[in-house]
């Protein structure tokens, strides 16, 4: 399903469509095909047919990640060390369902701390 979705996505041999690429992928990722979860992860991310959203992207990531997709784990990985400060901001805004827009500088200790927290993303 996700090399499929990849084809209407890129218009490779079919008509593109990214509405169609996303439903492919979605049905790839409740199948657990962890390339559909991080393919469909991109999109809510950059907000390619679909509305954007920080937390969908995150946690189709994490799908994808924990299937073996390395992918998914680079993307979680790179989605939060650009995003959040610390990790106590993004726990507590995950634990209250909020988005915090503005991209704030990323620092060693950090990045130490993610590691420690999701272990996963190592």
């Amino acid at each position: 399903c996700s090399g499929l979705g990849f084809n209407y996505a890129k218009g490779n041999g079919i008509a593109k469509s990214l509405e169609r690429a996303n439903d492919l992928y979605a049905k790839a990722c409740e199948m657990g095909e962890g390339m559909g979860c991080n393919n469909l992860g991109l999109s809510f991310e950059t907000g390619e047919s679909v509305e954007k959203s920080f937390l969908k992207s995150k946690d189709l990531y994490t799908k994808a990640c924990k299937t073996g997709e390395e992918e998914g784990c680079k993307n979680k990985w790179r989605l939060l060390s650009k995003t959040f400060s610390s990790p106590i901001t993004y726990l507590a805004l995950q634990e209250r369902g909020t988005l915090f827009s503005s991209f704030l500088p990323t620092f060693g200790l950090y990045r130490f701390l993610l590691r420690v927290l999701y272990p996963e993303l190592s």
